[in-house]
């Protein structure tokens, strides 16, 4: 079976999805890219994250053809690809349908970077992207033109899109995003929040990737 590790990762991810209620029902989707094959594994369409078995995860070249898998791949997998095409640097995305991101989604704003998980895992604002439909080509490259420099996008009446340099990394920044939308939400109606400057976010990651964790 092709990719079968990262297949059992993908449907690990896709399980937290639920369990720190960043999807409902089968909406979402999570793609892992193997660097040395060139080959993406992507979650099937519109399939039960409960059930998901890793012969259901569904194997693409980066055209989108299917390599390997009986399923039909994510309806956004061209979405999936545009970003890999332009983020050589990523290995993993993940799709939420989180709650809090979406509404300030829909009020076309971008998320400013108001908690230090933000300024930890994303390194910067997380901005809005230009709406379009679901599963178009117009939506594949807004998301991917945005993720270009950033590490996470909230996409218009839609949900999240974050990146990572692996699969846990990538779950660990659309979470950060989600929790700190539901901040920035609270904290809105209690005044207006103050953001963390970019020096300030600067210093951050780098005390997050010399000190923080078991490095």
């Amino acid at each position: 079976m092709l990719l079968e590790d990262a297949r059992k990762q993908i449907i690990d991810i896709c399980r937290k999805l639920v369990k720190y209620d960043l999807v409902n029902m089968t909406a979402g989707n999570v793609s892992y890219k193997d660097n040395k094959s060139n080959l993406v594994a992507v979650t099937p369409s519109g399939m039960d994250y409960m059930t998901l078995e890793p012969v259901d995860i569904v194997v693409v070249d980066m055209s989108g053809k299917v390599v390997e898998g009986n399923r039909k791949p994510s309806i956004e997998t061209p979405m999936h690809l545009a970003i890999y095409k332009v983020r050589p640097d990523i290995a993993a995305v993940v799709h939420t349908h989180s709650l809090y991101a979406t509404a300030i989604g829909c009020l076309g704003i971008d998320l400013p970077v108001v908690t230090l998980e933000i300024a930890m895992h994303i390194g910067s604002k997380v901005p809005v992207s230009c709406y379009a439909m679901p599963s178009t080509k117009e939506l594949a490259q807004n998301v991917a033109e945005m993720l270009r420099d950033h590490n996470a996008t909230l996409m218009p009446n839609h949900g999240v899109c974050a990146v990572g340099r692996d699969l846990n990394e990538a779950l660990s920044n659309a979470y950060a995003v989600e929790l700190s939308a539901k901040i920035y939400h609270i904290a809105k109606t209690l005044g207006e929040p103050k953001t963390i400057s970019q020096d300030e976010v600067r210093k951050i990651r780098e005390f997050a990737e010399t000190k923080y964790g078991q490095k």
